[in-house]
């Protein structure tokens, strides 16, 4: 089963705080107790974020008029 992550925004004036970065293990947490075994998520902003809790890259693609990141994580 796979799934995405997606809505785990941080306002500007809380970020570098951890915040991000506990959200996304939280939401991998409750993905994991779901029973998925890989989900996505795509961003234009938290690239290094994910990188550094260990997602994968896949591609970039054109959403709304933005670049968005597609990343992976296998569970």
């Amino acid at each position: 089963m796979e799934g995405w992550m997606g809505g785990g925004m941080v306002l500007p004036q809380y970020r570098r705080r951890g915040i991000g970065a506990t959200l996304t293990v939280e939401l991998e947490s409750i993905a994991r107790k779901l029973g998925y075994k890989k989900i996505y998520s795509g961003t234009s902003t938290a690239n290094s974020l994910l990188e550094r809790s260990g997602w994968s890259y896949i591609e970039t693609v054109l959403y709304g008029g933005d670049n968005v990141s597609i990343y992976e994580k296998a569970l």
